[in-house]
């Protein structure tokens, strides 16, 4: 049975899983070197508890893993807590097979295949670069400089539209959620949206956004924040000065 290139595109990229868990670690606390409290840096032992600078890194981390615990469980077992390398080998060697052919399978590699790729936009990279989306002919992550149109893939060669990219990516944003801190570091991303976290928790208490409580406090959807920010903006006018 022929794969599709979807398929194919995700089969590289569950191989290339413990590589990316590998780059979300050192995003998630700018380092590979653990700071101690009495000062000084160095490598941590296994005992160290890292500490947590980039939160939308660790978020990005949690729900992949979770994706993947949750691929690697065939119905109906509930999910057991493999590790992020077993998890993308159990579901690259016993379920992924299972699954081709299935009517739902087209769906499932999607879902999958967007959980890797919003981690993946998740990893730091140096400052002159930031991430561009996925070449539609080989899966490969693609990256550019400033804010190119469209950039050549670096695997295979093919153009890519950069902009293109980067507009579906934003779209796609706007259904995430996050906690009121969380949407404050992030909205500057979107439009330039300076929106402090207090006064998140200040429409939801007034009953002008809806929240959804979770173990890590009340999220919001970034598109509902968004909204809401772009209703309540001033409005500039144009006014004739005096000659």
């Amino acid at each position: 049975m022929a794969v599709s290139p979807e398929v194919v595109a995700l089969i590289r990229d569950l191989r290339r899983v413990p590589e990316l868990f590998a780059q979300l670690d050192v995003t998630i606390t700018r380092t590979d070197v653990t700071v101690r409290p009495g000062g000084g840096g160095g490598h941590g032992s296994g005992h160290d508890r890292p500490l947590i600078l980039n939160d939308r890194a660790s978020e990005a981390r949690r729900r992949l893993l979770l994706v993947l615990r949750r691929a690697a469980t065939l119905a109906p077992y509930a999910p057991t807590a493999l590790s992020a390398r077993d998890a993308a080998t159990r579901v690259l060697h016993e379920v992924l097979p299972a699954t081709l052919g299935q009517p739902w399978c087209r769906e499932w590699v999607k879902t999958l295949s967007r959980a890797l790729t919003a981690a993946w936009g998740a990893v730091d990279l140096p400052s002159e670069r930031t991430f561009a989306g996925r070449c539609q002919e080989c899966g490969t992550p693609v990256t550019t400089s400033g804010r190119l149109g469209v950039v050549e893939c670096p695997e295979c060669g093919s153009d890519h539209d950069a902009r293109q990219h980067r507009d579906w990516m934003v779209e796609a944003a706007h259904d995430r959620t996050g906690t009121a801190v969380e949407l404050a570091r992030l909205l500057p991303e979107f439009e330039g949206a300076h929106v402090r976290a207090d006064t998140i928790r200040k429409w939801h208490q007034r009953g002008l956004l809806f929240g959804c409580l979770e173990e890590r406090g009340t999220t919001f959807r970034i598109g509902d924040v968004l909204a809401l920010h772009r209703a309540r903006r001033p409005v500039t006018r144009a006014v004739r000065l005096a000659a």
